[in-house]
């Protein structure tokens, strides 16, 4: 009896322990799942979180590159206004130097206008002389570049190697810059040698003067064409006989060589100056022929040079 009861509980208790074995597992296996699908549900939250992120981060990408182009747009507009400024500043620059200049000429005080009109017309044949001046003698720089390189005069040759006359002047330049006309004119002769000047213009002016332009890299005029004061004729180079990119100016009076430096600097304020700087020019033929042009609208006549010293190579 006894060991038939202990048999029965030995059994009831198994049946219990394996009961509560397989409860415990169910337990477990709920709890994994519950887990796994709240890894999974917190996952696709956060790649969803990501995702937005990164849509956002790609929205302000975006956004900065919009602004950066404004700003660059910004800048560049600036830098243009910036350039417009500094052009009119510089006319306006100049346009007080030649105000200044024709006030002082007129010696005008507001409160002052006692001129008669004789003297009034003689201050405005003044300026208008030397305006028509400046258009018919060679004036002003031929290029922008302003380091001389090789003044007028004697000089030692780098290529010859032995002392040689310079008849004009070296204005040192990049291969390409603008060369322009120094007054009204006709291009006399174009040229294209290896050696001495390389390419040449030139040019053939009222009142005996010509100009000539050397070592060019191109030119854009032809023989007998009509040009005007500060027309672009060619570009500077490094043609002919030179030892490096320039341009070479020269300035005659009928056959004698000139100094150019002096006509380089002359602008209406200083032309009473030039006469003391180039003396050996015959000033008051010169002068008689422009004022015949501006009251008879005569031509000039051919000025004699023969007793100016040309100046030998």
């Amino acid at each position: 009896m006894k060991k038939s009861l202990l048999v029965t509980l030995t059994t009831n208790n198994k049946s219990y322990q394996l009961s509560l074995y397989f409860k415990n597992i169910f337990i477990s296996c709920l709890l994994f799942s519950l887990l796994s699908v709240a890894v999974l549900i917190f996952t696709a939250h956060t790649r969803s979180q990501n995702n937005l992120l990164h849509e956002q981060n790609l929205a302000l990408q975006l956004e900065n590159q919009s602004k950066q182009q404004s700003i660059d747009i910004l800048e560049k507009n600036n830098n243009d206004a910036l350039n417009q400024t500094a052009l009119v500043n510089f006319k306006l620059d100049e346009n007080e130097e030649q105000l200044s200049y024709l006030t002082e000429l007129l010696n005008f005080v507001p409160s002052e206008l006692d001129y008669t009109e004789s003297a009034y017309l003689e201050l405005i044949d003044e300026v208008s002389f030397r305006k028509l001046a400046l258009m018919l003698l060679p004036s002003g720089r031929p290029i922008a570049n302003k380091r001389v390189s090789s003044s007028f005069g004697k000089r030692y040759h780098p290529i010859k190697e032995a002392s040689h006359f310079h008849k004009g002047i070296d204005l040192s330049a990049p291969t390409g810059s603008p060369v322009y006309a120094t007054a009204d004119g006709v291009v006399n002769s174009v040229q294209n040698s290896a050696g001495g000047y390389g390419k040449l213009i030139k040019l053939t002016h009222g009142l005996g003067f010509t100009t000539y332009y050397g070592h060019l890299d191109k030119i854009i005029v032809d023989r007998n064409q009509v040009v005007i004061k500060n027309q672009l004729i060619g570009f500077s180079g490094n043609t002919g006989l030179s030892t490096g990119p320039h341009l070479h100016y020269e300035v005659r009076f009928g056959q004698v060589a000139i100094n150019p430096a002096p006509f380089m600097q002359l602008n209406i304020n200083n032309f009473d100056q030039i006469p003391q700087q180039i003396k050996e020019l015959p000033w008051d033929s010169l002068k008689t022929n422009m004022i015949r042009l501006l009251t008879t609208q005569q031509p000039p006549l051919l000025l004699n040079t023969a007793k100016l010293p040309e100046i030998s190579p």
